[in-house]
């Protein structure tokens, strides 16, 4: 089945029922999935703004809070883009809370330096899988339901963590810091 990937404009095309009203608040990361042009990496750019606010000093804490906003986002978003998908269709483009899942994920590796840089890397590899969505993540996107709407992000993170891992590793091979 074709995915839809309609981008409504605003929480007006739900009905007003405020349960309904804010789920769509939850999945559109208070709005930023309404923006016109590159929603998903938008919401993607908010994970890593917040990562790029902490100190260095609280990466493990950070990289522990970021693995807790993954989870309750995965759960938040099985539970809202089903009642969502009724008047939106499948996958909408304005959905932004599977990059919530899928750039917090790619940024809680231990291994990886907590600075400016590797989380600009991050972010740009994890958008590049997530837009590109190689062989399983097109497969897993082609299907229908809130479950694989969030988990194709989290396979795009898995793909950016391997990569980001590989670049870690030759630098410290290379002698870099």
């Amino acid at each position: 089945m074709q995915q839809t990937h309609s981008h409504p404009s605003s929480l007006q095309m739900l009905p007003k029922n405020a349960t309904i009203r804010f789920k769509g608040v939850i999945a559109t990361l208070g709005g930023i999935g309404f923006l016109p042009k590159m929603p998903g990496t938008f919401g993607s750019a908010a994970v890593a703004l917040l990562v790029m606010l902490c100190v260095a000093e609280t990466a493990w804490i950070v990289r522990s809070v970021l693995f807790g906003i993954a989870c309750v986002a995965f759960l938040l978003g099985l539970w809202a883009v089903p009642a969502l998908e009724k008047y939106w269709g499948n996958d909408p483009a304005c959905v932004v809370l599977d990059e919530v899942v899928g750039m917090s994920l790619t940024l809680i590796s231990p291994l990886l330096p907590f600075s400016f840089g590797w989380t600009v890397l991050g972010f740009i590899l994890f958008r590049v899988f997530d837009i590109t969505k190689p062989f399983p993540i097109s497969r897993i996107n082609a299907r229908t339901g809130a479950f694989f709407v969030m988990f194709d992000d989290v396979i795009a993170s898995l793909y950016a963590l391997v990569v980001l891992h590989g670049i870690w590793l030759i630098s410290q091979l290379l002698g870099f810091q």
